[in-house]
């Protein structure tokens, strides 16, 4: 089985929502990858590393709203596109001194943070 495509229903503080979680299975390399990675953390930790675990370390499962109208594929290479956008800026916190911009106006935000990019 190599895609997963479950609709349903969740409750949480009284309400109810639609949910969709999908999973698919990471090539074997990357699977391999992802359960040595695992393994190290929790032997680091000085846990045992469960059987769940390893098995979901090979996978990449997402849950979300959208319903029906996009594809299981679709909805990965958005979170897929999302995920390295969070790591740019990850990287920028990491390795930029980042300061709060006080503009007044757009243009202004703009200006600022493109010297910002240049510096």
């Amino acid at each position: 089985m190599e895609w997963i495509d479950v609709f349903g229903f969740c409750k949480y503080k009284g309400k109810t929502g639609f949910v969709r979680v999908i999973a698919h299975r990471l090539p074997d390399g990357q699977a391999a990858k992802a359960g040595k990675r695992k393994t190290r953390k929790d032997s680091k930790n000085q846990r045992q590393i469960q059987a769940e675990t390893l098995l979901s370390a090979g996978w990449i499962t997402v849950v979300t709203s959208p319903g029906a109208e996009y594809s299981g594929e679709e909805i990965l290479h958005l979170y897929r596109s999302r995920w390295q956008a969070e790591l740019l800026f990850k990287r920028f916190r990491q390795n930029f001194l980042i300061h709060t911009i006080k503009a007044g106006s757009s243009a202004y935000a703009e200006t600022e943070t493109l010297l910002w990019l240049i510096i």
